[in-house]
């Protein structure tokens, strides 16, 4: 899913539009804050009548909407006559009733010129095309700003993790752990990263195409790609398109695979002839990438719980011509079969179930879940896939733990834990943290550790 970009061009807003983004919302808030990108291509399908550009401009609109839901919550709440309150700030109390007011109120805070922070907004410019729209404000159109006057005055009133959180759209609990964790410059640089559009990265399948050829043939659809020099077969897409509707990609030339995800499979250092283990395969993103590294020579196991996203990962397997994969389900917290998956292999990837909280750019609805349970839940769950991966490697083998998590609770103290509990069997080889804020990439975190022959 794609994020806003910070410096989006203002266009007339067309009511089609203010009607999208109503049934966004609707979606959105219905599905208890999940699914933002599902929401979005609902809406798009229901309304034909957008045209790309309209698209476009309504999915930034939809990601900025998402990401301002706690000062959309205060404000609406504001707006109801109560007094400005932190419990107002959490846009989970938001419920279907509450969607068009919330648009509603979002579109009075945003300019229709970006660059004119005082002048129409917005809300403005759909009333004027269509004056129907005023019978779903939450009070009269002239008084919709004040509202906002008092959300800005309680953000200024916040002071450290609660100010950094309200200003840059967080909750607050997740902001006080990566703080403590990073201090509060790298914190702030890596949710100010998240806050911006997602790259769009592919990863060129050297089962079918080399970087040169890949880039021809997407330079023969109109495509304009840029390369990451840390990541050898990574391109970055400069150009606003359907990826999936390409040739390119409908012939396995190219995958979608952010470039971290790629570094982090990189990391396996697969050769071709090993036996490989992909213990959380899920879709197959980093299966397929290794089945390339590997030369499609060697064993390819893809282990998920999960049948719908095994079956995913075969169908992506056959179209990147990946013939070595071979998919195995397991029960989630019982051992794996041995008849199955052997315990033998060279080398395991273990991309570990986590918080998500270095992919919020691309699923900038995901930050509202970071609260709770949602925060602590997971260090036991990935220590114990940890273990049992472990037990399927070689003697001398290697076994590659990654998240795409933030938080050191879910990176380093699983890895170092694991470590030292082994009592020196297995010793940490290499890590890797991947900022969002230094790159082209989601947050990411990788240990490689190596076991004594």
């Amino acid at each position: 899913m794609e994020s806003e970009s910070p410096h989006r061009e203002r266009r007339p807003f067309r009511p089609l539009s203010v009607v999208a983004l109503f049934d966004i919302a609707l979606a959105l808030v219905a599905s208890k804050l999940r699914h933002a990108d599902v929401a979005v291509q609902q809406a798009f399908r229901r309304h034909r009548g957008l045209g790309s550009k309209d698209r476009g401009f309504v999915a930034d609109l939809a990601w900025t909407f998402v990401r301002q839901l706690d000062r959309v919550a205060l404000a609406l709440s504001v707006a109801r006559g109560n007094l400005a309150s932190p419990d107002a700030t959490d846009p989970r109390w938001l419920n279907p009733r509450d969607a068009k007011p919330a648009v509603a109120i979002f579109l009075a805070n945003e300019p229709l010129n970006a660059n004119d922070q005082h002048g129409p907004t917005l809300l403005d410019d759909a009333l004027a095309r269509e004056p129907r729209f005023e019978a779903a404000l939450p009070l009269p159109a002239r008084n919709m700003r004040g509202p906002w006057r008092a959300v800005r005055a309680f953000v200024e009133a916040q002071r450290g993790d609660d100010h950094l959180a309200i200003e840059l759209g967080y909750p607050v609990e997740f902001v006080r752990l990566l703080v403590a964790d990073l201090g509060v410059d790298a914190a702030r640089n890596a949710l100010a990263a998240m806050n911006t559009r997602a790259p769009m990265t592919i990863r060129v399948n050297t089962l079918k195409a080399n970087l040169a050829a890949a880039r021809d043939a997407l330079r023969a659809e109109r495509i304009e790609t840029k390369g990451r020099p840390e990541t050898e077969n990574a391109l970055v897409i400069t150009t606003r398109t359907n990826l999936y509707a390409l040739n390119a990609f409908k012939h396995g030339l190219i995958e979608a695979q952010d470039e971290g995800s790629q570094r982090v499979a990189a990391l396996v250092e697969a050769q071709p002839g090993e036996s490989i283990l992909d213990a959380c395969a899920g879709a197959g993103g980093k299966t397929l990438a290794l089945a390339a590294a590997m030369e499609n020579r060697g064993r390819l196991v893809a282990v998920d719980a999960s049948r719908e996203r095994l079956a995913e990962c075969e169908r992506r397997a056959t179209r990147a011509g990946a013939t070595i994969v071979k998919t195995e389900r397991v029960r989630p917290g019982a051992p794996w079969p041995e008849t199955r998956v052997p315990t033998d292999f060279d080398a395991a990837l273990v991309d570990a179930p986590c918080t998500g909280s270095g992919t919020l750019r691309r699923n900038p609805e995901m930050r509202w879940h970071l609260t709770g349970d949602w925060l602590t839940r997971f260090p036991a769950q990935q220590r114990a896939i940890l273990d049992e991966a472990a037990r399927h490697v070689r003697p001398g083998g290697r076994l590659i733990y990654a998240t795409c998590s933030l938080l050191r609770c879910e990176n380093e103290a699983v890895a170092t834990d694991f470590s030292a509990d082994s009592q020196g069997a297995w010793t940490l080889d290499h890590t890797m943290r991947i900022d969002p804020a230094t790159g082209a990439s989601d947050g990411f975190f990788a240990a490689r550790l190596c076991i004594r022959k």
